[in-house]
C-alpha cells in the first residue's frame, strides 16, 4: 500500500505528456522495462535484508554492506530524494488547489495566470501551502495510522483514474490544447530546437525523466517491508504494487493521448474541464499530494531530531519541547520554500530529482 500511495497520484498526471512524446505504444514498454529493472535490483536488497533481520532500514543495510560509509551514503540518498521530492509534491498540491478554487474562464478552462487580485501571484499560493505544512507538522510530530491512510489513498488513486477516463471519454477531442494526431512511436530523433515540435530535444529528456520520479518510492522498500506481518512476502508485495502502478499509468497515458492527441500539458490535470469530474480528479491530487508532503516532511524532521536529540520525547507538549520541535522542522521547510521560489517550474523540479536519482541508483 505504501508503494501504491507515495507519489502515484501526482505521477499519474504526468503520464499523458510522457506517452504523447514517447509514443503510446513504445512508452508503456519503456515504463514496464524501467519498473522491472528497478524491481529486480530492489529485490536483491530485500533478500539481503531478509538474511540479516537487524537491517530494518536502507541506511542499516548500507552499513551491513559497506560499513559506516555505506550508512552515510544511504542516509544521504534518502534525505536527498525526500528533500527534492518535497517541493515537487508541494508544487503539485498548489497547482491542484488552483484548479479547485479558481473560477473557469469563458473557454471553460481554469487559467491561474488570469486570476483576479492577489490570487494571480504565485507567492500567495506558496505562502498558504507552506504555512499549512509548518502548522500541521508541528501539531502532528509523527505519522500515525499509516496503514489506514495508505489504503484509503490507494482507493482514491483508483477513483482518480476512473474520473480521468470518464472525463476524457465524455470530452473526446476537447482537451485544453488543440487536438494533435497521436503517434505510437517516439520521433526518429530529438534534434529539433522548436518547442512546439514533438522532436524537441528538451521535451524528450523531460518525458524520460518522469520515469525516475514516478517510481521513487522503491527507495523505501526495505522500510516498507517492516510493515508486513510476513516479511518474506515483501517481494510479492513489491511485484504486485509495481503491476498496479504500471496499469494505472498506462491506462491514463494511453487514454489521454489516443483521445486528445500527443500534444498534452506537462501536468495533464490542468487540462481537465472544471466540472464534477475534473475538480474531483484535482481534489484527489490535492489530498494525495498533501499527504505525501506531510509524510515526507515528518520523516525529514524526525531524522534531524534523531540526529540532534535522540532522547527527545515526541509526546512532550511543553513550551520548551514545542520550541525545539519547531527548530527541527525549519531546515526542511526553509529548503522547500527556497526551491519553490527559485525553481518555480514543475518540470525543472522533477528533472532535478531525476538527475539526483539516476546516477546514485546506478551506484547502488
Amino acid at each position: 500500500a505504501i508503494l501504491w500511495t507515495y507519489s502515484v497520484s501526482s505521477s499519474t498526471s504526468l503520464m499523458p505528456y510522457t506517452f504523447g512524446i514517447l509514443g503510446y505504444a513504445s512508452a508503456p514498454i519503456m515504463l514496464i522495462a524501467f519498473v522491472a529493472l528497478t524491481n529486480g535490483l530492489m529485490q536483491r536488497m530485500l533478500d539481503v535484508s531478509l538474511r540479516h533481520p537487524e537491517a530494518r532500514t536502507m541506511p542499516a543495510l548500507g552499513a551491513l554492506i559497506a560499513g559506516r560509509p555505506g550508512c552515510v551514503f544511504w542516509n544521504f540518498v534518502q534525505v536527498g530524494i525526500q528533500m527534492l521530492f518535497l517541493p515537487c509534491i508541494l508544487r503539485f498540491a498548489i497547482k491542484a488547489l488552483k484548479q479547485l478554487v479558481l473560477p473557469a474562464s469563458t473557454d471553460g478552462q481554469v487559467h491561474p495566470d488570469r486570476a483576479p487580485g492577489v490570487w494571480g501571484h504565485e507567492g500567495v499560493w506558496i505562502s498558504l501551502m507552506m504555512a499549512a505544512l509548518l502548522v500541521v507538522t508541528n501539531v502532528q510530530r509523527r505519522f500515525k495510522h499509516a496503514a489506514a491512510v495508505c489504503k484509503a489513498t490507494c482507493l482514491l488513486n483508483i477513483l482518480q483514474v476512473l474520473l480521468v477516463v470518464v472525463q476524457v471519454s465524455l470530452h473526446l477531442g476537447k482537451g485544453g490544447a488543440t487536438a494533435s494526431q497521436p503517434e505510437p512511436l517516439p520521433p526518429s530523433s530529438f534534434g529539433t530546437s522548436e518547442p512546439q515540435d514533438r522532436g524537441y530535444w528538451l521535451g524528450g529528456f523531460t518525458a524520460i525523466s518522469t520515469f525516475c520520479y514516478c517510481y521513487c518510492p522503491v527507495f523505501i522498500a526495505v522500510e516498507g517491508m517492516q510493515e508486513l506481518r510476513d516479511r518474506t512476502e515483501a517481494g510479492k508485495a513489491l511485484r504486485w504494487s509495481a503491476a498496479g502502478i504500471c496499469m494505472i499509468y498506462i491506462i491514463v497515458g494511453c487514454m489521454a493521448v489516443l483521445s486528445w492527441g500527443w500534444r498534452r500539458e506537462y501536468e495533464f490535470f490542468d487540462e481537465l474541464r472544471p466540472g464534477f469530474l475534473g475538480r474531483g480528479a484535482n481534489l484527489i491530487l490535492f489530498l494525495s499530494s498533501s499527504v505525501d508532503a506531510f509524510i515526507t516532511s515528518v520523516s525529514l524532521n524526525q531524522r534531524l531530531q534523531d540526529t540532534m536529540n535522540p532522547t527527545f520525547d515526541a509526546e512532550d507538549w511543553g513550551a520548551s519541547a514545542c520550541a525545539r520541535w519547531f527548530l527541527y522542522s525549519l531546515p526542511s521547510w526553509v529548503l522547500a520554500l527556497l526551491m519553490l521560489c527559485f525553481v518555480p517550474n514543475l518540470s525543472t523540479l522533477v528533472g532535478l530529482m531525476a538527475a539526483f536519482i539516476g546516477p546514485l541508483a546506478q551506484i547502488i
